[in-house]
């Protein structure tokens, strides 16, 4: 039986980036490009995997991935088809302030927020949790429909929220695209096929400042470019500078993965650091820094022991100060907030204790241990935040962040050498 327009469910895109770990929508006019280009998709897969949809962003359909064109770092998307009573459907959304003072900066809750908050504002409550609440996001806040604020469970942090009208539907399932995404965001919708075009070139030249991490191939693969998704054996998706060869192509020697000379040359500019990080594995080349600021790293003995070892416990104290951004810094100019320091982290004093001392050493002088963004806790911009080197803050097991954990010196050496930060270092 046909389903009528009244009861035809909607379509919503989210993807889950690492500035905002929950769930974040696409707004409904980009949207409708993304359902456009899933239905060609669905219709053939082997043609339509991949979708560049603007100059920066594709979108890869089997893996269910934002690919940055730039760098090749990947994000998690995901596709819901939501039913006609919803709250997006009927174009309402809730909104909640994510900047740190000064003019609001609204963004969307998750969807299955969103018609949550709104069930619960219909029912004339005054305050609904939304934690524990939903299966895929997890949300720590009271929402207080009186005072139109959102309040953090943890940290009894502030912000405002707002009910608003969307200003654009979300597709329908099945419907037809409609998008009005702006010309200056949109461009030419592209897929990915397996079948080259033979227009690559057989040029031997490195650029420059590859020349210590690739070699040149004389002869291409029928692959794909994982940077630009588009076929070795076609030209980059960017531009050439007058005189440069835009189809050659590069190996890196160490990984031997292959990628066009001008998607990798993209991908080293984007790294302030100069290094290199291969867009497909991971492996890093050349030396790797951060934009950690600037502060001190000490450790002491204590004559205490942490639980399961028979040793005593190295203590590690990180002391850094707020100050002002400079140059390689998200917001050069503005303040940056230091929360929480000096900050203490714990570790045995023993032959493993003390090599992953060592790393964390080499990663605070490459300024690895910190990063200046989003804080998680608070959710404040322009804070000193951890740069995904865990550390056991705590010496007892009253949280995730204490001991024991088994895995946890298998794991931090894995996290300290996604920082391209290994034994060879110490």
């Amino acid at each position: 039986m046909p389903v009528s327009a009244k009861d035809c469910q909607i379509v919503v895109w989210e993807v889950q980036n690492e500035l905002y770990p929950s769930w974040q929508m696409f707004d409904a006019d980009f949207c409708w490009i993304l359902e456009d280009a899933y239905a060609k998709y669905k219709k053939n897969p082997k043609l339509n995997r991949i979708a560049k949809l603007t100059q920066n962003r594709a979108f890869d359909f089997r893996e269910l991935e934002e690919v940055d064109r730039a760098t090749g770092r990947t994000c998690p998307i995901r596709r819901l088809e939501l039913p006609s009573n919803c709250a997006l459907a009927k174009q309402i959304l809730w909104m909640w302030d994510s900047s740190a003072g000064g003019s609001p900066d609204w963004k969307p809750y998750p969807a299955e927020a969103i018609n949550f908050i709104e069930k619960n504002y219909n029912k004339d409550m005054s305050i609904v949790d939304l934690s524990n609440k939903f299966a895929s996001i997890d949300l720590n806040y009271t929402i207080d429909f009186q005072r139109q604020l959102q309040i953090n469970n943890k940290t009894q942090n502030q912000r405002g929220i707002k009910r608003d009208k969307l200003k654009s539907p979300y597709p329908k399932l099945g419907s037809a695209i409609q998008s009005s995404i702006s010309d200056d965001e949109k461009d030419q919708p592209e897929t990915t096929s397996n079948e080259p075009t033979y227009k690559y070139s057989k040029s031997t030249t490195v650029p420059t400042d590859l020349k210590s991490f690739a070699i040149a191939l004389p002869d291409v693969p029928k692959e794909d470019c994982c940077i630009c998704m588009g076929s070795l054996q076609d030209e980059s998706g960017f531009p050439a500078s007058p005189g440069e060869d835009c189809c050659h192509v590069l190996e890196l020697k160490q990984c031997q993965h292959k990628f066009h000379a001008l998607c990798l040359k993209a991908a080293f500019n984007s790294d302030k650091s100069k290094s290199l990080m291969c867009p497909y594995c991971k492996k890093i080349y050349g030396e790797k820094t951060g934009i950690q600021p600037p502060g001190q790293m000490t450790d002491r003995i204590i004559n205490q022991r942490l639980p399961g070892f028979n040793c005593r416990t190295i203590s590690i104290t990180y002391s850094i100060h707020n100050g002002v951004q400079t140059q390689g810094h998200p917001n050069p100019g503005q303040p940056y907030n230091a929360i929480g320091f000096p900050r203490q982290a714990f570790l045995p004093d023993n032959k493993e204790g003390q090599k992953i001392l060592k790393l964390l050493k080499v990663a605070w002088k490459r300024k690895l241990i910190f990063t200046i963004g989003r804080s998680v806790t608070n959710g404040w911009d322009n804070c000193v935040t951890w740069n995904e080197i865990h550390h056991k803050t705590s010496m007892y097991h009253n949280s995730a962040h204490g001991y024991p954990d088994p895995g946890y010196f298998t794991n931090v050496i894995e996290e300290l050498k996604a920082q391209g930060v290994t034994e060879a270092d110490i």
